[in-house]
């Protein structure tokens, strides 16, 4: 079902939202899409709808404010995720150590081994690069758009350990979008309705592939070994991409204290 506040039509000036509701069965899921039958007619409600992507193109935020509004998201993303990183470093030397004791062979583990001593050496420089990858989210967004053409319009001329690094950072995308889809949502609306992302991409500029990326970038150019490098991304999966709900949750509270569609856009699968 879909849950939602917004403004119902021909309401007064100064009048709050009224919740409004909308049951839906799920008949079809594609990637970025699902397909949905509704319980009963909803005219109102759709009508509500409606106003949420009208409203998208009637944010009135100049340039100069929409530069403020992005900077101060990407405070409260580099804030947040500093302490996050800062505790996965340490979990990452140990684990990738303990991993090497219990190794199929002693190249394995000396490999292995090898592999943790050189994160424990490179810690700050891992939290300096991750957090500075953050700061260019639109840039980063880019990036994302062109080499997903690029993997896509020329798989056979993509690298067997590029396309496993590109489809990792994809799998791990995903997992946490669908976790974080509640939130996600009204973020990728609100910002589309200040012209950051494009509404022909499904993801948002400040969602986890923000943070899947700026890991990525900052972990392959280490070329661990593919044990090691698999691990890596499997902890940052665990300790990292799964404590965002609060971000994207502050997120949204920053862009509804500039007044950008201050109403409530709830997604709920039931």
């Amino acid at each position: 079902g879909l849950e939602f506040s917004v403004p119902a039509p021909k309401m007064g000036p100064g009048r709050p939202p009224r919740d409004l509701a909308i049951e839906a069965n799920i008949v079809h899921v594609i990637d970025g899409a699902v397909g949905v039958r509704f319980t009963k007619e909803y005219p109102e409600e759709i009508v509500a709808l409606q106003s949420i992507r009208d409203s998208e193109e009637k944010t009135n935020i100049s340039p100069a404010q929409s530069k403020g509004i992005v900077s101060e998201l990407i405070l409260e993303s580099k804030q947040y995720a500093q302490p996050l990183i800062e505790s996965l470093c340490h979990i990452l030397v140990d684990e990738i150590k303990a991993a090497s004791l219990k190794s199929s062979s002693d190249q394995l583990s000396n490999a292995m081994m090898a592999a943790g001593v050189r994160l424990e050496s490179e810690t700050r420089n891992i939290q300096n690069k991750f957090l500075a990858e953050l700061e260019d989210p639109i840039g980063l967004y880019h990036q994302r758009v062109d080499r997903g053409v690029n993997v896509n319009d020329n798989l056979s001329l993509v690298g067997k350990g590029e396309f496993e690094d590109w489809l990792t950072s994809r799998v791990i995308t995903t997992k946490a979008e669908t976790k974080y889809l509640p939130e996600l949502l009204p973020l990728r609306v609100r910002l589309h309705s200040i012209s950051v992302g494009g509404s022909d991409q499904d993801q948002s500029v400040f969602g986890p592939v923000l943070l899947v990326d700026a890991f990525h970038h900052t972990v392959v150019p280490l070329n661990l070994i593919t044990q090691a490098e698999k691990l890596v991304f499997q902890l940052f999966d665990q300790h990292v991409m799964s404590e965002l709900g609060d971000l994207y949750t502050s997120l949204n509270e920053i862009l509804k204290k500039h007044n950008i569609l201050q109403f409530k856009i709830l997604l709920k699968i039931v």
